[in-house]
């Protein structure tokens, strides 16, 4: 019987605070037909039953760096994706945006300034978001802006269910739609 470590198998989540568990001694391990047993080396005569939470770490440890650098992994990549999304909302609108804005009788010059009021918006929201983080937070800046981002552009790919006929309420929801999308990326690009 070979000699390995006494320890829970690894969670198929990431459980940063549960993961590595310690364990709290070498021992064989053999298996019997009614539940698995634990042999102590050295010992023939089996002890207790293994336990499902017997080699769980305490909750009261306190995290190792192991834990911190799980943690930073998982908060860099949730930054990574929340940029990348809110980057790419810029560019969401070209395949089909501007066929749907035709036909509901806008012009070329205005479809570019539809497309050009969300890096207005940026531009000029940025600096008030800037001071406000202070008292906001950077964490609830980046939530409540990717929220906004997010339900308005949902709201921004309905707009082709709109009537041709009411060509001015498509006109002034796409503005709209388009300013609070420019509003939650400079929350979300601010943060």
């Amino acid at each position: 019987v070979a000699l390995i470590p006494a320890i829970s198998p690894r969670p198929s989540t990431l459980d940063c605070e549960n993961w590595p568990p310690v364990p709290n001694s070498f021992s064989a391990e053999t298996m019997s037909d009614s539940s698995s047993t634990r042999v102590v080396s050295g010992s023939s005569k089996p002890s207790s039953p293994l336990h499902k939470d017997e080699y769980t770490p305490s909750k009261t440890r306190k995290p190792d760096k192991d834990d911190q650098k799980c943690r930073r992994r998982i908060g860099f990549a949730g930054l990574c994706l929340a940029v990348v999304v809110s980057s790419a909302v810029f560019s969401l609108l070209a395949p089909f945006y501007p066929d749907v804005a035709a036909n509901n009788g806008l012009s070329d010059s205005t479809i570019g300034f539809i497309f050009a009021i969300f890096a207005l918006m940026v531009m000029l929201v940025s600096p008030y978001l800037g001071v406000k983080m202070g008292e906001i937070g950077s964490k609830k800046m980046m939530i409540y802006g990717l929220g906004l981002l997010s339900v308005s552009t949902v709201a921004f790919s309905l707009l082709d269910s709109i009537d041709a006929v009411h060509s001015t309420f498509f006109l002034v929801i796409s503005v709209l739609l388009r300013i609070l999308q420019g509003i939650g990326a400079a929350g979300s690009e601010t943060a």
